[in-house]
């Protein structure tokens, strides 16, 4: 009997119990939703902005990196001009004592130049034939021809030489026929030179001289013959003796050379 009147009374407990239960569940989400909410908004706020910053990050890296690249590129490129600087400088100076080189060349080649004028006019002997002539003729003997093949072995062997061909006369004779019959010896010797030797004539000085300056006495009969000549003299420039007196060098010499 007791537990049939207690069962009234604990129906309207659990009932109150439930209600009450119901209200407080209700209140509590009414408390944390918003602020569920307010942390999903800051959370969802706090994303965003660290997204942000590692994007700017991101982007900072990579301009620091463009930065560095470029940084590298102009190192590289400076580099590489200072290696050109440095191979032209060696160029000019390669230039510069090839230069000099030369300079020093030419200063020889005008020591020389100036040594060779110089002994333009220091004319030597290098030698001297006298071609005889009959009396009154002006006709080359074999005798006179084998001097003057002589002279022409020479003179091909000589450099810078010239040939001075003098012609006379003994006292026979005026003056006048003396004259013409020297220059017409002096001439039959530059003929035998220049068509049979090819001696070139601009290497030959001639001149007839007639009865002047005999050798003999034209009185007697072998000096008159003495007389009737051709005096062929090889002349060629005899270093001075500052470079030691040495002799003319040959064709061959210089062929060598």
């Amino acid at each position: 009997m007791y537990f049939a009147k207690m069962a009234p009374l604990a129906g309207v407990l659990l009932s109150l119990t439930l209600a009450t239960g119901c209200a407080t569940k209700k209140y509590v989400r009414q408390q944390v939703d918003p602020v569920n909410q307010r942390v999903s908004e800051v959370e969802q706020q706090s994303n965003q902005k660290i997204a942000g910053l590692e994007e700017k990050t991101q982007a900072g890296l990579s301009r620091v990196e463009e930065k560095a690249l470029a940084a590298d590129n102009r190192a590289g490129q400076a580099a590489d001009a200072a290696a050109r600087a440095d191979q032209r400088a060696g160029q000019a100076e390669q230039q510069a004592q090839g230069a000099h080189q030369l300079a020093q060349k030419g200063l020889a080649r005008s020591d020389e130049l100036a040594q060779t004028i110089e002994n333009l006019d220091n004319y030597q002997p290098v030698t001297s034939e006298s071609i005889l002539f009959g009396f009154g003729k002006a006709t080359l003997t074999e005798e006179a021809r084998g001097k003057l093949d002589a002279i022409a072995q020479t003179v091909n062997k000589t450099a810078h030489y010239v040939i001075q061909v003098e012609g006379f006369t003994d006292a026979t004779g005026s003056r006048e026929y003396n004259l013409e019959l020297s220059r017409r010896r002096a001439n039959a010797v530059v003929h035998y030179l220049a068509l049979d030797h090819k001696v070139p004539l601009y290497r030959i000085h001639m001149a007839g001289f007639g009865e002047a300056a005999p050798v003999a006495d034209s009185s007697s009969r072998s000096g008159r013959q003495q007389n009737r000549r051709v005096e062929v003299k090889v002349m060629s420039p005899q270093l001075s003796a500052s470079t030691g007196g040495s002799s003319p060098q040959t064709t061959s010499e210089r062929r060598m050379q």
